[in-house]
């Protein structure tokens, strides 16, 4: 449960700057 909470984060600090940059872009 925890490492899947860990994951979600992860993912989360790898997706949102991509996405930042995409929608700046």
């Amino acid at each position: 449960m925890i490492l899947i909470g860990y994951f979600f984060l992860l993912t989360n600090l790898l997706l949102l700057p991509n996405f930042c940059t995409v929608h700046i872009v």
